[in-house]
């Protein structure tokens, strides 16, 4: 198979890029302290948090033509914010951006390279996120493939305009008083833990109660506990990357 990258929906190979060398395998590193104690031999270390890890930069070494790098397309498109999808790991995508100047230099007549420092989110998602969206009508469980904490976005569907809805996330219960609103439902984000109407344009977290719901890595129970006749969850399965 010859290696590529997708780079806001634009294909390396397509670009008239030749992979010489993809990014290593590594693992973010974890924010810590460490903190020494007088009189005391060692030292303590101290998280920042749970998953909290820095940013990793994905070096990834490009050939290409003299004539290829002329054309501005080239220079205009390795640059900015966007999604990074790798041949190695097609499944997967990072949230990336190059800040870097990348610099082609010639290793013949006709043969320049480069190498692209993509910065990427600790974590990687899924290339297709719509396809691990579920409703749920009834309790039941959901499977974490990932291997840190997700952070769902939920939208809830009441039985009836202004109720209070009630759920739970392995036992840890999640309620919104909408008594005396007119909306049959609202949007709860757990990434930004905000709660919002089905429009997304009217904030009401402070009708909230509970922690925001968060899935483990594994197995997870969710339970629908009053007011609700269906929750659609956008999972937001993430892997360390």
């Amino acid at each position: 198979m010859v290696s590529s990258f997708i780079w806001n929906s634009e294909n390396s190979h397509e670009n008239g890029l030749w992979i010489k060398q993809m990014p290593k395998t590594t693992k973010p590193r974890e924010r810590y302290q460490i903190i020494n104690i007088p009189g005391r031999a060692g030292s303590l270390t101290m998280k920042e948090g749970e998953d909290i890890y820095d940013e990793t930069v994905k070096e990834i070494v490009v050939q290409t033509t003299r004539d290829n790098v002329k054309t501005p397309h080239i220079i205009n498109w390795l640059h900015g914010s966007g999604t990074l999808i790798l041949s190695t790991d097609k499944g997967k995508a990072y949230d990336a951006q190059i800040l870097d100047e990348v610099a082609f230099s010639n290793i013949s007549n006709d043969l320049m390279q480069a190498t692209i420092p993509f910065i990427c989110s600790p974590f990687k998602r899924r290339r297709y996120p719509d396809d691990d969206k579920v409703r749920m009508i009834v309790d039941g469980g959901l499977f974490n493939p990932g291997d840190v904490r997700s952070f769902p976005k939920i939208t809830v569907n009441a039985t009836d305009a202004g109720q209070i809805v009630r759920f739970a996330v392995n036992g840890n219960e999640f309620k919104v008083d909408m008594t005396g609103m007119l909306d049959t439902g609202c949007v709860i984000s757990s990434e930004t833990e905000m709660v919002m109407n089905y429009a997304e344009n009217v904030l009401f977290t402070e009708k909230s109660t509970g922690d925001f719901p968060v899935f483990l890595p594994g197995a997870n129970q969710i339970t629908l506990i009053a007011g609700i006749s269906s929750i659609d969850i956008e999972p937001g399965w993430r892997w360390l990357g």
